[in-house]
């Protein structure tokens, strides 16, 4: 009787503290709207510096958006509370640098939008953690390199939009491990796209941009 007790006292504490943090973060620093058991929370043009300026909340995240604030590098371990966000929204930030195991913890994102920032590179471990990952924009920045194994392990991704960049050329076999349908790579400086090691591994493309 006294662990029952013990044990309904503990969840109802855990519920109010999660009810308290979500509350937290939609009062005071962002909008929130929930929908359908799903909270979209919105903290566009916020002035955020760096992402532990929120308070994640526990309960499922549909989408989080942090669109023109100032987050102009991801550390290690920078979203590892978030394993409920499925869509994750970092366009117009001035983000130069993404460290390795910037997006460790989540695990459940399908879509990651990082376009109109200032990034030059994706290195071979950018998107480490994101193995769920389905859309990636990365459009309007300034990548010229893109390395070799970078989204080996992103064998989901689908949708890949990578256009108004730098990009002088791919590796080869950059698209070894990724079942692709829809690919942009409009607004770069490719000049040439061979078959070998390239257009051989998208077979199943549906649309590609040139």
């Amino acid at each position: 009787l006294l662990l029952s007790v013990l044990t309904m006292t503990s969840l109802s504490s855990s519920k109010t503290e999660t009810r308290k943090m979500t509350k937290d973060i939609c009062k005071n620093l962002c909008d929130c709207e929930e929908k359908e058991n799903a909270l979209n929370i919105n903290c566009e043009n916020k002035g955020f510096i760096t992402i532990s300026q929120m308070q994640p909340p526990q309960n499922k995240i549909s989408q989080l958006f942090l669109n023109g604030n100032f987050l102009t590098r991801l550390n290690t371990n920078e979203f590892f509370h978030y394993g409920n966000v499925t869509s994750l929204h970092l366009g117009n930030n001035g983000l130069q640098e993404i460290k390795t195991g910037a997006f460790s913890g989540l695990k459940n994102l399908k879509r990651i939008h990082l376009n109109n920032n200032n990034l030059e590179m994706i290195k071979e471990d950018t998107f480490a953690g994101l193995e769920n990952l389905e859309y990636l924009q990365a459009d309007y920045n300034y990548i010229s390199i893109i390395e070799a194994g970078a989204f080996n392990k992103l064998n989901k991704l689908k949708v890949l939009i990578l256009n108004d960049n730098l990009l002088l050329s791919l590796p080869n076999n950059i698209f070894r491990f990724v079942m692709l349908t829809h690919l942009d790579l409009r607004g770069n400086r490719l000049k040439i796209l061979p078959f070998t090691g390239v257009l051989e591994h998208i077979g199943g493309i549906m649309e590609i941009q040139l």
